[in-house]
């Protein structure tokens, strides 16, 4: 454990206690990290290793407890979840597409994220986010297309 959470991840949106600081906190108590379980384990889930945003680095800051940024990591998307394969609902309760991220740099070095397409842009580099509105990328699941 290493004291820290990347923000706005979709599988851990319906932990309160995220972020918070624990309930014996002092002056120098470190941040909290979600726990292992919110990710899937790697094989619960086949990613696609194509797919929009798949390849693309990002940067996701990490969020202390006071809600401040105290650090960075990059990671690499490396899988894609269509809307017809992900179990993700958005903050409407839509199905949403979910990208895998694993980080390389960093406080994440090493561990892996699902994040949602807001998410995905938020942390992509600049040009990518003036280039692509959120959604252009893929459409709704046609009834036997294979997404």
């Amino acid at each position: 454990d290493d004291g820290t959470a990347a923000a706005g991840s979709p599988r851990d949106a319906d932990d309160d206690s995220l972020g918070a600081p624990p309930d014996d906190a002092g002056d120098d108590a470190s941040p909290r990290v979600a726990p292992e379980a919110i990710a899937p384990a790697p094989d619960a889930v086949d990613w696609r290793a194509t797919g929009p945003y798949v390849g693309q680095w990002i940067t996701r800051s990490i969020i202390d407890h006071d809600g401040f940024v105290q650090s960075h990591s990059m990671g690499k998307i490396v899988g894609y979840l269509s809307t017809a394969e992900s179990d993700y609902l958005d903050d409407r309760g839509q199905p949403a597409a979910l990208w895998r991220v694993e980080y390389v740099t960093g406080a994440l070095q090493g561990d892996a994220e699902d994040l949602d397409e807001q998410d995905v842009l938020s942390s992509a580099p600049r040009p990518t986010r003036e280039a692509i509105a959120p959604g252009a990328l893929y459409a709704a699941p046609r009834a036997g297309a294979d997404d």
